[in-house]
C-alpha cells in the first residue's frame, strides 16, 4: 500500500540510515589496529552485552535520572519507552494483520490509515494498547512542557538554555505525537462519516423516510401563526423533503433494503 505523504516520511529514513552509515564507516576507519584487535576481542567474548543492557536502561527506562527524582524520570521514560513501544507494537499489529507476510516500513508506522476497517477482536486490542500507550507518550510530553515553562514542577531550580535549532528540533519531536492523535482523530472521523453515510444509502433508508416524514409534519404544525418569511420557508423545506422522499421511493424500488 502506497500514498504520496509517505515520501517524506521515506526520504527521512533513508537520510537517517545513512548519516548513521557515514558516522559508523568514519568511525570504524579512525580505529588503529591495536584498537581493531581489542574490538574483535570483546566482540568475541560476548563483552558488549552489558553496554547493550546499559544502553537499554539508560535509553529507555532513564534508570539513574529515576533515582535523583521520579518524576523527572517518569518524564523521560515515558517519552523514550512509549514511543519505542510504539514502534514495536505497531510492527506487530501489521504484522499480525498481514498474516507474518512482508510490508512497507511506511506500512506499520501509517496503519491506521491504511487498515480503517477492522472489526476484529485481535484488533480491537491492538487499538486500545496503541491508545495507552500514546497517552502514556503525551503524559510525558504534557510534563516536558511544563518542566521547560518552570522547572519547579520536576524539583529543578532552572531549566537548560538550549540554542536556536535544538529548541526547534525538540518541540518537533514533541509534536509528532500529538499531531499523530490529531491525524488519527480526523481519519477516524472520515472513515465514520462515510460509514454512515453508506449505511443510510444501502441499509436506512426506511430511517430517512421517517425522519423526513417526522420533520414535514412538525413543519405543517408549526406554519399557523407565523409570517410570510416563515410561510416560504416552510415551503421550500417541505417542497425539499417531498422530492427527497420521491427520489428515495423510486431508488428502494431498485436497490433491495
Amino acid at each position: 500500500m502506497f500514498h504520496p505523504f509517505v515520501i517524506p516520511f521515506c526520504i527521512g529514513t533513508v537520510a537517517l540510515f545513512g548519516i548513521i552509515g557515514i558516522k559508523f564507516t568514519r568511525w570504524i576507519r579512525s580505529l588503529d589496529r591495536k584498537q581493531i584487535t581489542i574490538f574483535r576481542q570483546h566482540f568475541l567474548k560476548g563483552m558488549f552485552i552489558p553496554a547493550i543492557k546499559e544502553m537499554l536502561l539508560e535509553g529507555l527506562f532513564h534508570r539513574k535520572v529515576t533515582r535523583f527524582s521520579r518524576r523527572l524520570g517518569f518524564m523521560h521514560r515515558s517519552i523514550a519507552l512509549g514511543w519505542f513501544l510504539l514502534i514495536v507494537v505497531g510492527f506487530i499489529e501489521a504484522t499480525v494483520n498481514l498474516k507474518g507476510k512482508l510490508h512497507a516500513p511506511w506500512y506499520a508506522i501509517f496503519y491506521r490509515f491504511f487498515e480503517h476497517d477492522q472489526f476484529t477482536a485481535s484488533s480491537r486490542v491492538f487499538a486500545d494498547i496503541m491508545d495507552a500507550l500514546l497517552i502514556y507518550v503525551l503524559i510525558g510530553i504534557g510534563l516536558a512542557v511544563g518542566k521547560s515553562l518552570y522547572a519547579g514542577i520536576m524539583g529543578l531550580r532552572k531549566t537548560s538554555k538550549l540554542k536556536l535549532f535544538d529548541t526547534v528540533l525538540r518541540y518537533s519531536l514533541w509534536l509528532i505525537f500529538p499531531l499523530r492523535l490529531l491525524s488519527e482523530s480526523l481519519t477516524a472521523c472520515t472513515v465514520d462519516v462515510r460509514a454512515n453515510l453508506r449505511a443510510l444509502r444501502f441499509e436506512g433508508q426506511t430511517i430517512i423516510l421517517a425522519v423526513l416524514q417526522h420533520q414535514r409534519a412538525e413543519i405543517q404544525c408549526a406554519v399557523g401563526g407565523t409570517g410570510k418569511l416563515q410561510h416560504q420557508v416552510a415551503f421550500v423545506v417541505n417542497h425539499r423533503a417531498d422530492s427527497i422522499l420521491n427520489n428515495i421511493g423510486r431508488e428502494r424500488t431498485v436497490v433491495p433494503v
